[in-house]
């Protein structure tokens, strides 16, 4: 496999944090949801006992918090990277 461009970046990678009401975050799902053509995503919180859809603004709108809802409520401390199905 052949890599364009070096492993190391000139600048650092900014962190944008799209939800941040819980704790226990364990596996994320990227996919478009919506039907808008961005990725959203499917966050499952441990800690929480929540699966988060996450839905992505838009290029215009990507570094504000992003609107969420609940999609699933489950067992607390259950591995939910293998439980959220894509």
């Amino acid at each position: 496999m052949a890599l364009q461009g070096s492993l190391l970046a000139d600048t650092p990678w900014l962190r944008h944090v799209v939800d941040n009401q819980h704790r226990g975050a364990d596996g994320v799902r990227l996919g478009d949801f919506s039907g808008d053509s961005f990725p959203d995503i499917v966050i499952g919180w441990e800690e929480a006992g929540l699966v988060k859809l996450c839905l992505n603004p838009g290029p215009h709108h990507s570094n504000e918090r992003w609107p969420s809802l609940t999609v699933g409520v489950m067992a607390k401390r259950l591995n939910y990277f293998l439980m959220i199905a894509y």
